[in-house]
């Protein structure tokens, strides 16, 4: 197996120090949540000074071999007394998008707010949020972000308010969570950030669902098998929208056959500033359909090898980030005769580490499709 490498950086990417680090473990998750890795640095080691690194002032890069596989910043430091090492904890620069608002000047210029935007592409929507805030500090205060990616065909209107608390990542969640929205990816690239807003979605773009991997009993690599079914989330969901003052514009969405078998168990979300009736019927439907049946969920752990996980690391494919969203098959792996597991799951996020022998395993956090 090819060597992990920490490169801690400046916030112009200049080199501070590389490490081999201890423990390592990169998780990379689909949605809206942060990637991260974490590692123990040895607090014996002669390069690692206390003014060396710190949370947020510093940058991290993650090497396997040549090839580097993880970017974001150093978020979190911690020392405890039955450890000799420096535990480090870092995020992807998604993170950063939790900890800035749209961009504001104080006093607030009343005559400029509400920002608005009306009848455009969400994909502009987006974009303009992310360069408005470059825009506000540009240099070193800002890490350098382009969004990537082209118009979904799909206009809206959309409203900001002075000093409203959304971060900058909810807002583009709103949008990119809205039908034939957008994934969002974050990589580093060259001099600058990528904002991947990927359209189609990940898991709507291979129409057949084509299944990346197939994980069988006869693999002898498998390492753990969590199978859960958890019954469906829920079998009556109102979606919440805007509407008059102390009033909210409501949809909702069920299905008789559901609550019949699993009686009704409701489930609201609220969709925010979303005033267009249709609109709201449409996100409602889609935020309900998949939690109406039965969840049935696996945490699958595997040796990672070139035989059953090929291309796994293929950089040229931005794997394995780019896994996420897409779809293996397991089975049929059977638990006597109480059931056998033979069917399709999406990969919704992934936690990889090395072992002291150098043996990489990977744990899959899996849906079921089908099965």
């Amino acid at each position: 197996m090819p060597e992990w490498v920490v490169e801690y950086q400046d916030h112009d990417w200049i080199e501070v120090e590389k490490f081999s680090p201890v423990n390592p473990v990169v998780s990379f998750k689909m949605g809206w949540e942060p990637s991260t890795f974490i590692c123990e640095l040895p607090l014996g080691d002669p390069k690692l000074t206390r003014e060396l690194i710190g949370p947020k002032r510093t940058d991290v890069r993650v090497w396997r071999g040549t090839n580097p596989f993880f970017d974001g910043e150093l978020m979190e430091v911690n020392l405890q007394d039955d450890r000799d090492t420096l535990l480090c904890t870092h995020s992807d620069y998604k993170a950063y998008l939790q900890e800035r608002i749209y961009p504001f000047t104080y006093p607030f210029e009343y005559n400029k707010y509400p920002i608005k935007w009306q009848d455009k592409d969400i994909f502009t929507i987006a974009r303009r949020i992310v360069e408005r805030m470059v825009e506000e500090e540009p240099g070193q205060f800002v890490p350098p972000y382009e969004v990537v990616g082209s118009l979904t065909g799909t206009k809206t209107n959309y409203q900001i308010m002075p000093a409203e608390e959304t971060s900058i990542l909810e807002h583009l969640q709103a949008l990119g969570d809205r039908e034939d929205g957008f994934d969002l990816r974050v990589n580093r690239n060259g001099s600058v950030i990528d904002l991947n807003l990927i359209h189609p979605r990940v898991d709507d773009e291979d129409g057949e669902h084509a299944s990346q991997y197939t994980i069988t009993a006869d693999v002898g690599q498998i390492t753990g098998f969590n199978w859960t079914n958890q019954g469906p989330e829920q079998t009556w969901f109102m979606g919440l929208g805007a509407g008059f003052p102390n009033k909210q514009n409501a949809r909702f969405h069920t299905h008789f056959a559901s609550r019949q078998v699993y009686r009704r168990r409701e489930r609201l979300m609220d969709f925010g500033n979303i005033r267009d009736g249709t609109h709201l019927q449409k996100m409602t439907n889609a935020e309900s359909i998949r939690g109406l049946f039965p969840q049935k969920e696996l945490e699958l752990s595997i040796m990672v090898d070139t035989i059953h996980l090929p291309g796994f690391w293929d950089r040229g494919r931005n794997r394995p980030e780019s896994l996420l969203g897409r779809y293996i098959w397991v089975g049929p792996i059977n638990f006597r005769d109480y059931w056998t597991v033979s069917a399709q799951f999406r990969i919704l996020d992934m936690t990889i580490e090395p072992d002291e022998d150098g043996n990489e395993f990977v744990t899959f956090g899996l849906d079921m499709v089908d099965g």
